[in-house]
């Protein structure tokens, strides 16, 4: 994960990405809070891959 923070930190695109994604999940209601983790799996999947292999 600190690969992920710091890609985020150096790359606007994706940093905006998952904020604008994050905003869209915090409007809805969720039953639990994995609930919405989950629903933020499939960008954090695709930044996380990204950032691994700009770091590696």
């Amino acid at each position: 994960m600190l690969n992920f923070r710091n890609w985020l930190r150096i790359n606007d695109h994706d940093r905006l990405q998952y904020e604008a994604t994050k905003q869209e999940l915090v409007s809805k209601k969720w039953q639990t809070v994995q609930e919405y983790a989950d629903a933020k799996t499939p960008i954090v999947k695709r930044i996380k891959e990204r950032a691994n292999n700009y770091f590696s």
